[in-house]
């Protein structure tokens, strides 16, 4: 079970950073004048590694 929530997390994380939607946030500003993209790539970055980080909490032994 936890292989294929890791599993499910990479092909999020193979989403969020492929070309066409990275091309949706080329343009633009975001709040407090940072770039859409840059922004975007950050708020994903940390959303991918709080989701590994909630995945690698230990739990008891799922069956």
């Amino acid at each position: 079970m936890r292989g294929d929530r890791l599993i499910a997390l990479f092909l999020l994380g193979a989403l969020a950073f492929s070309p066409p939607l990275l091309a949706i946030f080329a343009g633009g500003a975001a709040p407090l004048g940072i770039p859409a993209l840059i922004f975007y790539l950050y708020m994903a970055w940390a959303a991918l590694v709080g989701l590994l980080a909630l995945l690698g909490r230990d739990r008891p032994h799922e069956e």
